[in-house]
């Protein structure tokens, strides 16, 4: 039976297969069917809110591929949070002079905020992690993350001679730890795995260029404050950015548009409020201006970022870890597939996370 056909089926059914359950939860099964994950698992403190298997007695490790990036970012976030490093504007060529440097004015926050995407972006990660530590990103990670939360299913596939990103083996909960452990202020382990001022910066925007993505997150605002102004509108000239969007722009003389969203790229956007969309001209207006921003390389905006909704690792084959801070809530989306992922059914992920949480607050 056809992938499509099947949903089509499942989705006839559900109604009876899951009448006594919630409408987020029929929702929720209904997505999980559909695009074929292995599991979702979704807490809020120490409560389980959501917990679907594609083989319900199988518990499994999943190669976490591009999400692993987010775990190495935290790593050295975590090395800030010991002590080992004072921040993360370290000079690079200082701090591994033997390499052969392009550019001596990479630090480590240009490799973490992906502003600065050299060949051997983790070898160099690698390389740093033992001059600070002592420790590779693997032995680090081992010690101070998943040791203090009792998570000992932690595997790794890297090679040192590649140029590919490690890919970390874990369960769902034991993403569902990492993520408590960041938010709930010491609750799963002895202390917390980060300060209030560290954490913040961990879900924060990390590059002048980009509001939406930080250290290897993407970042989701309740409220984000964009503008442009003549010196930005002059790099845009410079850049030969679309003439039409340039006159658009600058017809808004400088004023503010307010939104709530997150922009992953010109095919996926949740938005919430107007403003942009009517400022721009239509939806396709926002479309274009990031569709631009990315082929010329020139900043989204000026902007001022409210509270983080939730910040959001993403694989390519259409896995999900969902942090969001202010609800304590903690979601994740697994598959094992390495299909890459053309579809991105959970797009609405941190949507119906809140409304789930709504539903067991008032039932």
């Amino acid at each position: 039976m056809s992938l499509k056909r099947y949903c089509l089926l499942f989705l006839l059914l559900s109604t009876q297969a899951f009448g006594s359950l919630t409408s987020v939860k029929q929702r929720l099964y209904q997505k999980a069917a559909c695009s074929q994950m292995d599991e979702i698992l979704i807490f809020q403190d120490s409560r389980t809110l959501f917990h679907y298997r594609s083989e319900p007695n199988l518990e499994r490790s999943f190669s976490l591929d591009e999400i692993s990036q987010s775990l190495i970012s935290l790593s050295f976030m975590l090395m800030k949070e010991e002590g080992l490093i004072p921040c993360l504007d370290l000079s690079l060529s200082r701090l591994i002079p033997e390499w052969k440097w392009k550019n001596s004015n990479l630090t480590l926050r240009h490799l973490l905020n992906g502003s600065a995407k050299p060949y051997d972006t983790w070898k160099i990660l690698n390389k740093a992690s033992c001059k600070i530590s002592s420790q590779n990103m693997q032995q680090f990670l081992n010690e101070k993350l998943f040791l203090p939360l009792n998570i000992n299913s932690g595997g790794w596939t890297y090679d040192e001679m590649s140029s590919e990103c490690p890919k970390i083996f874990l369960t769902a909960l034991d993403l569902i730890k990492i993520g408590q452990a960041l938010i709930d202020e010491g609750s799963c382990c002895a202390k917390p795995l980060l300060s209030k001022q560290n954490r913040k910066e961990l879900f924060s925007a990390n590059q002048t260029s980009n509001p939406f993505f930080g250290l290897q997150w993407e970042l989701e605002y309740y409220d984000i404050a964009c503008w442009w102004d003549d010196e930005l509108l002059h790099s845009y000239r410079k850049a030969e950015v679309n003439s039409t969007l340039l006159n658009t722009l600058q017809n808004l003389q400088g004023r503010m548009l307010h939104f709530g969203g997150v922009i992953h790229n010109e095919n996926l956007m949740t938005l919430r409020g107007t403003d942009p969309i009517y400022s721009l001209g239509s939806y396709e207006g926002l479309e274009l201006l990031v569709k631009e921003m990315r082929a010329k390389n020139v900043p989204f905006s000026r902007f001022k970022a409210g509270k983080v909704k939730s910040a959001i690792a993403r694989s390519s084959n259409g896995s999900l870890w969902v942090i969001m801070p202010e609800l304590k809530l903690v979601g994740v989306c697994l598959k094992n597939s390495c299909q890459l992922s053309q579809a991105l059914p959970f797009n609405d992920a941190t949507t119906l996370m809140s409304e789930l949480a709504a539903e067991y607050f008032y039932y």
